[in-house]
């Protein structure tokens, strides 16, 4: 069965201000760097054999560094993006609240507060259409890297252990540089480990809120 590492890019400084960046292009901080190495090195032990990225530049200079330590070569795909969050990029949790209390209302409960973005689950029915159709050429024994963001990592984790979309919730983003494997059978995907962060120097959360 192919095993699939699916890597949070390295932080931001919108993820340490805890900013909804969506689909803003947003480079990586300093600390970001660190931790995009950091993952590099973890997966330069497993044998990667194909790297894939989402096209944010957030992701792909996270992808590069491990391209760089693994040998491989990033391929990037807009279908591994982020939601697009609409009108709540770079709005922190307290300005959502202020500004958009009914919508703010509408994401504690689990559903997609914005209505001029991506909903949750256009943007699962994406990131799965996509991992599928990246995972459809390889081999069984591959070992595949896809270094992408918290939600769409949410998502599939989320839909493997049967939850709704909604139900992401009861899932934390892991620390940025974090890394979930997945075992993809032919009759079921499993989760071996998520938000791995042993690799990590700084294991915390990003300091910001949980924003998409």
């Amino acid at each position: 069965m192919p095993v699939l590492y699916l890597v949070r890019h390295g932080e931001t400084d919108w993820n340490a201000q805890g900013r909804w960046q969506g689909q803003e292009d947003i480079p990586l901080n300093g600390r970001g760097v660190e931790q995009a190495t950091a993952a590099a090195g973890r997966l330069a032990r497993v044998g990667l054999t194909a790297l894939y990225s989402s096209d944010l530049e957030r992701a792909w200079r996270t992808a590069e560094a491990i391209g760089a330590t693994c040998g491989l070569r990033a391929v990037a795909d807009a279908g591994l993006r982020e939601v697009d969050v609409g009108s709540w990029r770079g709005v922190t949790l307290a300005e959502a609240r202020e500004r958009f209390p009914s919508e703010h209302a509408r994401w504690m409960e689990g559903g997609t507060p914005w209505s001029d973005g991506e909903t949750y689950v256009a943007m699962g029915d994406r990131v799965h259409e996509t991992v599928v159709r990246l995972l459809t050429p390889h081999a069984a024994d591959e070992r595949i890297a896809m270094v992408c963001h918290g939600g769409p990592i949410r998502s599939l984790v989320a839909r493997t252990v049967g939850l709704s979309d909604a139900g992401r919730r009861a899932l934390a983003h892991g620390p940025n540089g974090s890394i979930t494997e997945m075992r993809i059978r032919a009759d079921r995907w499993v989760v071996a480990s998520y938000n791995d962060a042993g690799h990590l120097v700084d294991a915390a959360p990003a300091r910001g809120a949980q924003t998409e």
